[in-house]
């Protein structure tokens, strides 16, 4: 009986190669959107191409121009600025909204999760507009604010001073992203076993205690994961620099203050779309950057999280 109310199993299901079938969508997009752009990148760095001419191989010419390009350390110190300031603060900022939204006792969590996480959901042509009228020079809410503290004199030109344009920037992205991580922070927190809090409550453990010798210990693999991805995003800054330096015109002054503020992103950027593009160049500045976001991650898991991963 059991026998005859067997349905046939499909050829097609039974076969070994089905699972492979059933993925292959999602290969194919990402061999057309990941991989070739990725293997297109790497060849046309070794070409001269403006995208109107012929592409001309030119071997590792591109690289070698790179290397003596001033414009380019100039772009690989300040991203460098950036990141030195930003995967602390970000990381510290996170960790402490985290712990404060994971507080069963803080009334409106909910609500304060959304206002920490929305933020990273702002696109970074709103971000760039909203900061623009914060930080303006003349008529500007911060200048307003820090000069009814009296902790200035006069207004800062927030745009037109290196410091104070990387200080506003390292604010902004901040701002934007500190929610974002504090997520990943949370969810490590809520997993950690509520029993051992209460044990070190009853041995008269304080709140910052807990934190160092319970909160800390018990976040390693997710702090892992917040160091190295905050460290490659910030290598990646462009969309929030260049909305803050537009101001209404219609190309925004590259790089900020005498460059103070180009990253390699926004040099790759202006390289390959500006009047005269250098698809090769600025393709030879992409894998610049590449490099350089492989070596600072591999010492940064090996400087601070061991063979293992672990601190």
């Amino acid at each position: 009986m059991l026998a005859q109310n067997t349905r046939p199993v499909s050829r097609l299901r039974t076969n070994r190669f089905f699972p492979y079938f059933m993925l292959s969508p999602y290969f194919l997009v990402y061999l057309t959107f990941s991989f070739f752009p990725v293997i297109f990148t790497l060849v046309v760095s070794f070409n001269n191409w403006s995208g109107a001419n012929t592409p001309v191989f030119a071997g590792f010419r591109n690289y070698t121009v790179l290397l003596n390009d001033t414009r380019f350390w100039s772009a690989l110190r300040n991203t460098g600025v950036f990141v030195l300031f930003l995967v602390p603060l970000q990381t510290m900022v996170g960790l402490i909204i985290a712990n404060i939204v994971s507080n069963e006792r803080i009334r409106g969590r909910n609500v304060l999760r959304l206002a920490t996480f929305l933020p990273y959901l702002t696109a970074g042509l709103a971000v760039g507009i909203v900061y623009s009228t914060l930080f303006d020079w003349q008529h500007g809410t911060i200048n307003m604010v820090l000069k009814g503290l009296n902790l200035i004199d006069k207004n800062i030109y927030w745009k037109g001073v290196p410091w104070a344009s990387r200080l506003m920037i390292i604010m902004v992205l901040v701002w934007k992203n500190s929610g974002y991580t504090a997520l990943f922070f949370a969810a490590g927190i809520t997993s950690i076993d509520r029993e051992l809090f209460d044990a070190a409550s009853i041995d008269g453990a304080g709140g910052i205690r807990r934190f160092f010798s319970i909160t800390i210990p018990q976040l390693r693999p997710v702090l892992n994961f917040v160091v190295l991805t905050t460290l490659i995003g910030s290598f990646q800054l462009f969309d929030e620099l260049e909305m803050l330096f537009r101001e209404g015109r219609a190309e925004p002054l590259v790089g900020g203050p005498a460059n103070s503020c180009l990253t390699l992103v926004w040099m790759m950027r202006d390289t390959g779309f500006r009047h005269i593009p250098a698809y090769g160049y600025a393709a030879a500045v992409s894998y610049g950057l590449f490099v350089v976001i492989v070596l600072c991650t591999l010492i940064t898991n090996k400087v601070l999280f061991g063979k293992r991963g672990e601190l």
